[in-house]
């Protein structure tokens, strides 16, 4: 658990140790949990956001598919190329 809330608060584990020094183990994990939630509600926000948005994120998704293929068309006919296999 302190890795984790080492991760989520960006404390050492010195600083951990202090802070929840007599303190119980259910408050630490309580702590613990907290330090989860505030790391991962941006994330979650955001992905409820591009939830209601699905079309566009078809949208998005197809126009970078095709500029990949397009830039991995080049790199890879090049590589073919180099290694003598004549496109």
């Amino acid at each position: 658990l302190m890795t984790i809330y080492s991760c989520a608060t960006n404390k050492t584990d010195s600083e951990i140790e202090l802070k929840f020094l007599k303190k119980g183990y259910g408050y630490f994990k309580e702590a613990v949990a907290n330090a989860v939630y505030e790391e991962l509600e941006p994330i979650q926000k955001k992905f409820k956001e591009f939830s209601r948005n699905k079309e566009e994120i078809k949208d998005f998704i197809k126009k970078n598919s095709e500029k990949a293929s397009i830039i991995s068309d080049k790199v890879f006919k090049k590589v073919k190329n180099k290694i003598g296999l004549i496109v």
